[in-house]
């Protein structure tokens, strides 16, 4: 029994050790750029980087009528991101094809965009982490992680797209500003996290830093074992919307 009691309080220690290292590291190493400005990457050099897995999904949106527009990366402290967009301007539905590294592990994802009149934003995607960052209301996002055919996914978004905003008009990133239309998107979202108290206004070095609330709030969905329930709750709000759609 006393064996029992020592493994339950080492347990205890270890869960409850997390909620306070990772605010602490999230805080040190997470940095957002002040300005989002992308770079375009030379397409053959990019392609010939990504794993066989990125490059037969390129080849499979493409022949699914999308429009090769470019690639890009995100380099952070902690994670690095290398991606590409396509849009089909027929349907006005974009595509976002991404790998993402962080340390060893390396996850590709595809990511369907539907975009409207009213500055609104519709995602599906099969990430297999749920976001992080709080709710926006002009950004609807729809995650599975389980769902790994092109168009399987492809079909999902096609559904839930026309089920979620019946009322608005469609529209598409404006033609030779695909990446233009992201920066700016991405800027919002990031002055959302200002005006909440996520973020700094302030930037250091062309860099913008999480306040502590921000990095609390960030670390502790991430801890163990809060990001269970918050990763079956994204996937069952999700899956509901599709049996509904």
């Amino acid at each position: 029994m006393d064996l029992v009691i020592i493994i339950l309080k080492i347990i205890s220690i270890l869960v409850l050790a997390q909620f306070i290292v990772g605010p602490i590291l999230i805080f040190k190493l997470q940095k957002m750029p002040e300005t989002i400005k992308f770079k375009l990457l030379e397409s053959d050099d990019f392609l010939l980087q990504r794993t066989t897995t990125f490059t037969v999904l390129h080849e499979k949106i493409i022949s699914n009528k999308f429009e090769y527009i470019g690639s890009s990366e995100i380099i952070q402290s902690n994670s690095n991101m290398y991606f590409s967009i396509y849009n089909n301007f027929e349907s006005k539905l974009a595509c976002t094809l991404s790998t993402i590294s962080s340390g060893e592990q390396e996850t590709t994802q595809i990511e369907f965009s539907q975009m409207y009149n009213d500055g609104s934003i519709v995602n599906v995607n099969n990430n297999p982490i749920f976001e992080i960052y709080p709710s926006n209301n002009k950004k609807l996002c729809f995650r599975f992680p389980d769902v790994n055919d092109f168009e399987e996914l492809l079909n999902i978004a096609m559904k839930l797209h026309s089920y979620s905003k019946t009322d608005s008009n469609k529209i598409t990133y404006p033609k030779g500003k695909e990446f233009s239309t992201i920066e700016s998107f991405l800027t919002d979202e990031q002055n959302l996290l200002v005006n909440i108290g996520w973020v700094l206004p302030e930037a250091i070095n062309n860099e913008r830093q999480l306040t502590a609330k921000g990095a609390m709030l960030m670390a502790w969905k991430l801890c163990w074992p809060i990001k269970l329930w918050f990763n079956r709750r994204d996937i069952s709000k999700s899956r509901k919307a599709l049996e509904n759609a």
